[in-house]
């Protein structure tokens, strides 16, 4: 292909101009050995010990010491001398030999290799650095393979419902589907998904930045829930399951400073999500309870359940378990995320517990007042 504005003759091949960009970085200059450094500081320690004992063996010098007593001891001066840089030298190399294998590995993981690892360990320093520098790499590892499976999970739900509509339009023009009502419907519908889709994921990106505001008031939390259940109710019965509410605080009534909107979103996300993995039949729970100076809303349902190795990843968005991803679910892939926002904003905390084949409880922690709160607030009268 010939570039535009560099002409040239067919058959000859000209240097390419262009800008390129290599991924594998060259070996970094070998710096000054460590090594090297302190086997000269034992090497001259030692000679500087020899010469003052010689200086002060001349000061007193006496015929009456016989010649063989300083022939040995300019020996032993030498030997010394040898003794000390070859422990200097033995030295040196124990002490930087897990440097050197700490700058190879990192030169190893910015060259791609991310699975190398230093092996260093030990109660010391050095080992201490090892064994958090292989952590952090295992870290990363496992970010950036969950970064990659985010992209891959990003860009199959934005074209499902593309590669739908594209399709169906596409077949209507060419006269294989008729442009009837009920076709019109299918892409009426898949572009509604879309902008659920796009909308969930601005509000989730508006969340993470703290550009929407909470606005707490005092709020029975018993009766919100309560009333929550009663009105999702029949869009359980529709799907063949149960949905029942369960006080289990000692009072009819738990106040706490909440945005009642917001945690209503946050309990409709996970009522959704226990009815998309939740066989026919099966049993949705809602229940408020206290533990100490919070108050506890979950929902726990006997659906697949999650395998705990995956449990952190939860809250990722688009991210779906193996098991998860063998059924239909239909959903969007943001709501957990959108929940555990929503929870951080409250300076609450989320909760997992679940079986692989048992059920999933999500416990929503909400502290009672809202004090003190770094994310800003409005408050209600």
């Amino acid at each position: 292909m010939r570039e535009f504005g560099h002409p040239r003759s067919e058959g000859t091949r000209q240097p390419s101009t262009k800008n390129t960009w290599n991924t594998i970085k060259p070996e970094p200059p070998k710096p000054q050995a460590f090594s090297t450094r302190i086997t000269f500081f034992f090497a001259v320690t030692a000679i500087m010990t020899a010469l003052l004992l010689i200086t002060i063996l001349a000061y007193s010098w006496s015929e009456e010491l016989s010649e063989e007593f300083y022939r040995m001891f300019f020996l032993a001066a030498g030997a010394a001398v040898i003794t000390a840089c070859a422990i200097g030298y033995l030295v040196s190399r124990s002490l930087t030999r897990p440097i050197r294998r700490l700058t190879n590995t990192a030169f190893q993981i910015r060259n791609g290799d991310l699975k190398a690892r230093s092996g260093v360990r030990g109660n010391d320093e050095l080992g201490r650095l090892g064994e958090t520098f292989d952590d952090m790499a295992t870290a990363l590892e496992k970010d950036i393979k969950l970064e990659h499976r985010l992209t891959s999970d990003v860009a199959h739900e934005l074209r499902t419902p593309l590669m739908a509509i594209l399709a169906t339009v596409e077949a209507m023009q060419d006269g294989v589907l008729p442009a009837d009502q009920e076709r019109l419907e299918n892409v009426a519908s898949e572009a509604r998904r879309l902008s659920r889709l796009v909308d969930a994921m601005l509000h989730l990106s508006r969340l993470e930045n703290g550009s929407v505001l909470i606005r707490p008031a005092k709020t029975d939390v018993i009766a919100m829930v309560q009333g929550l259940t009663r009105a999702q109710e029949p869009l359980f019965r529709e799907q063949n399951l149960r949905l029942k509410f369960s006080n289990r605080t000692a009072r009819e009534e738990c106040f706490a400073e909440i945005d009642g909107d917001m945690v209503r979103e946050a309990l409709i996300n996970l009522l959704s999500n226990a009815i998309r993995y939740t066989d026919t039949g099966g049993l949705v729970t809602m229940a408020v309870s206290e533990d100490r100076e919070d108050v506890v809303i979950s929902v726990t349902d006997t659906g697949i359940g999650i395998a705990k190795e995956d449990i952190p990843q939860t809250f990722s968005r688009f991210w779906r378990s193996d098991a998860s991803r063998e059924r239909a679910s239909g959903g969007l892939g943001v709501g957990l995320a959108i929940t555990k926002e929503i929870l951080d904003r409250h300076n609450g905390t989320i909760s997992i517990e679940s079986e692989l084949g048992e059920g999933t409880t999500f416990a929503l922690h909400f502290p009672r007042r809202q004090s003190g709160q770094a994310n800003p607030i409005e408050n209600i009268a």
